[in-house]
C-alpha cells in the first residue's frame, strides 16, 4: 500500500490545496464557511466498502503506519478526521492522534481540552464506551475543517461544506452508529474504551522541533477496518526539516514593518493530486 505525506506541508500546498490564490485567502475562506456552512450529504455506501475487515480479521499492522520520528512512542495514526455523537450536543469531528498499541487497540491524544474530550468523559462517567469512526486519505479541505475548533453544537463538517461550496457525502458505518467521511481511502470504526486516562500514550515530535512528553489517555477498541482496494495511506507528519508554513511570516516580509534603522541591511487536493505529491 503507497504511503503519502507532506500534501498540506507548506504555504504554497496549502493554498493549492484550498482553491486559493494567496494564503491570506485561506483564512478568507474559513470565515465565509464558518457564517455559511452547509450540512453534510448522506448516502448508502462508499469505495471505502470495497474492502472489509472484521473480528479477528481486525488487524492495524496490516496497515503501512509510520512513525515520523526515531523517538516516538510507536507507529502513530496522524491523519483521520474522527467523527462521534454526543446526546445532546450532537456530532463533532477533529483531528487526533491514536499510537497502536496491539493489532486492534491504540491510545488517542485526548489529554488537553477539547469537545472529544469532554464526550469521552461524559461518556466514561456513565461507564460506557464511545463509539468514534476514523476516515484517513481525505482530502484536505476535511483535515482543514474539520480541524477547526468549532463551538459545541457546531457540525465541523458542515463547515467543511461550506469550504468545499458544497455538502460533504458521508456513509454509515457497519459496527457502529455513526458516519464516516465517503471519500476516504480507509475507515477505522472503533470505541473509546471507559477506562479513564488511565494508559500511557506517547512520546511524539512536534513542529517545534520538541518532542512531546508521554500522556495519560484512554484506550480505543478498533471494531472494524474498511478501505479502497486499491487504498493509499495518508500520514500527517511535522515539518522539522524544511522551511514550513508554521514557521513562516504570514505576510511576506517586504510588507512587514522594520525594527532595524532604514539605513541598515540583512538579508495535503483531491486523491490524484495526493498521488502525485508523495511524500517530500
Amino acid at each position: 500500500m503507497p504511503v503519502v505525506s507532506g500534501i498540506i506541508r507548506s504555504r504554497e500546498r496549502a493554498i493549492m490545496a484550498l482553491g486559493c490564490e494567496t494564503y491570506r485567502e485561506i483564512e478568507d475562506r474559513l470565515q465565509q464557511a464558518i457564517d455559511r456552512p452547509i450540512p453534510p450529504k448522506y448516502v448508502k455506501t462508499s469505495p471505502a466498502r470495497e474492502v472489509v475487515l472484521l473480528d479477528e480479521a481486525v488487524d492495524l499492522y496490516k496497515l503501512p503506519i509510520p512513525m515520523s520520528s526515531i523517538y516516538d512512542g510507536g507507529p502513530m495514526i496522524t491523519a483521520g478526521v474522527v467523527i462521534t455523537r454526543d446526546p445532546e450536543f450532537g456530532i463533532n469531528s477533529g483531528i487526533y492522534r491514536f499510537i497502536v498499541k496491539e493489532r486492534n487497540l491504540t491510545g488517542i491524544d485526548i489529554v488537553t481540552p477539547n469537545n472529544m474530550r469532554m464526550f469521552a468523559q461524559r461518556a466514561y462517567a456513565q461507564g460506557r464506551a464511545l463509539p468514534i469512526s476514523i476516515s484517513i486519505g481525505t482530502h484536505p479541505i476535511e483535515i482543514t475543517g474539520s480541524g477547526y475548533r468549532a463551538p459545541l453544537g457546531m457540525d465541523e463538517m458542515a463547515i467543511v461544506g461550506g469550504l468545499r461550496g458544497a455538502p460533504v457525502e458521508l456513509a454509515p458505518c457497519q459496527t457502529i452508529d455513526l458516519p464516516y467521511i465517503a471519500d476516504a481511502e480507509i475507515v477505522l470504526e472503533a470505541e473509546i474504551l471507559p477506562t479513564g486516562w488511565t494508559w500511557p500514550e506517547g512520546r511524539f515530535g512536534e513542529f517545534t522541533r520538541l518532542m512531546g512528553g508521554l500522556h495519560w489517555n484512554p484506550l480505543v477498541r478498533i471494531k472494524a477496518i474498511s478501505m479502497r482496494r486499491d487504498a493509499i495511506y495518508y500520514n500527517l507528519h511535522m515539518p522539522w526539516r524544511t522551511r514550513g508554513w508554521r514557521r513562516r511570516p504570514a505576510m511576506p516580509p517586504s510588507a512587514r514593518p522594520s525594527r532595524r534603522p532604514a539605513s541598515s541591511s540583512r538579508t495535503s487536493t483531491s486523491r490524484s493530486a495526493a498521488a502525485r505529491s508523495g511524500t517530500p
